[in-house]
């Protein structure tokens, strides 16, 4: 299901075709996808009042022309929403309590206007783009959205629900995945997954997201295809024990094991600091501060952005020091470093 405008089949955006590519990969596992063009490309001129007219009815007849197919599982049929469409997927799902599950990627918790203020203001865009964006549709349309709550609604199901984001998207940012995750706290049907180098296409990337990387061509990567396949073929998705990987990484970091803590490092984190650079920089710190004197300490923990934090206040023979320990969404060490306790992080 689409995002936000008159989108094609392939959901073309630049150079980049994120349906295609879903298509493809998602079949390489033996699923099969139906793509569509949007009514909104495909009739123009026909004017729409809600998304129920723009988005929900055809998604609705989509997953009945699908069930009618002698070569698909009737009750294996899924909606997978990018953007917009993952916003409205839940929405979806009330109006066909038989779907077997929802994919959700970049999907926005917030209504859709507001999302549009950020990123005007974000990409240092005149304020009236806001005022043009509601000329493009009806009050009616805006007011059905307004209503509209999507976790309240994805509260209610009892369907799988996988929710995927890029942490690099800056249409759809982390703070709707956080507002997803808090909001669907205690659900036992719903799956999450952030993935540090993808953007709003989820196509991988470096630093800042901008408007120019969708120009360039890509292709989204393998372990998106790999999630959604597992979740949609009942496999749970690993799920990283945060707290583990950071009890794990404190130990092997006081003692000296930094070949095995290099290990566990993102990509970034393994780029920057090496087990060797990782050895020379904080060996001498820590022989420095002596021996710890009780055992691992229970650390504090805090959070955003798809990273947990792990501060360890930690008594050395000489000093004190917090050892602050970052873990991805991934189970990854994001972050290491050691500071004065009363310096704040």
């Amino acid at each position: 299901v689409h995002g936000s405008g008159p989108g094609d089949r392939d959901e073309t955006v630049g150079a980049n075709a994120p349906f295609k590519d879903l298509a493809e990969g998602l079949g390489k596992h033996g699923i099969a996808s139906l793509r569509y063009v949007k009514r909104t490309r495909q009739y123009p001129l026909s004017g729409v009042a809600t998304v129920k007219d723009e988005v929900i009815d055809d998604a609705l007849n989509a997953v009945a022309l699908l069930r009618s197919q002698p070569d698909i599982d009737p009750q294996r049929v899924y909606v997978l929403g990018h953007s917009m469409g993952a916003y409205l997927a839940p929405r979806i799902a009330e109006a066909d309590d038989t779907l077997a599950g929802i994919v959700m990627l970049a999907g926005n918790v917030r209504p859709i206007l507001e999302l549009a203020r950020d990123q005007l203001q974000y990409l240092n865009a005149p304020p009236d783009r806001l005022q043009q964006l509601k000329a493009t549709a009806p009050a009616s349309y805006w007011e059905d959205l307004e209503s509209y709550d999507p976790v309240a609604t994805a509260r209610k199901l009892e369907m799988p629900i996988l929710i995927l984001q890029g942490e690099r998207d800056y249409q759809v940012t982390m703070k709707e995945f956080d507002l997803w995750k808090s909001g669907m706290q205690g659900c036992g049907n719903v799956t999450f997954e952030s993935y540090p180098k993808l953007n709003h296409l989820f196509l991988e990337g470096e630093g800042k997201s901008l408007p120019a990387e969708y120009g360039k061509p890509g292709h989204i990567p393998d372990y998106v295809f790999a999630d959604i396949a597992a979740f949609v073929s009942g496999v749970s998705l690993p799920v990283a024990d945060s707290r583990a990987v950071a009890d794990a990484a404190f130990d092997e970091l006081l003692g000296r094991d930094f070949a095995a803590l290099a290990k566990r490092f993102s990509p970034e984190m393994s780029a920057a600091m090496p087990s060797e650079k990782l050895s020379a920089a904080v060996g001498p710190v820590l022989d420095s501060l002596g021996a710890l004197r009780s055992g691992r300490p229970v650390p504090q923990v805090a959070g955003s952005q798809g990273v947990e934090v792990f501060l360890y206040p930690a008594e050395f023979d000489k000093a004190k020091m917090t050892v602050v320990i970052s873990v991805n969404s991934r189970g990854q060490i994001a972050g290491l470093f050691l500071r004065p306790p009363s310096q704040e992080p």
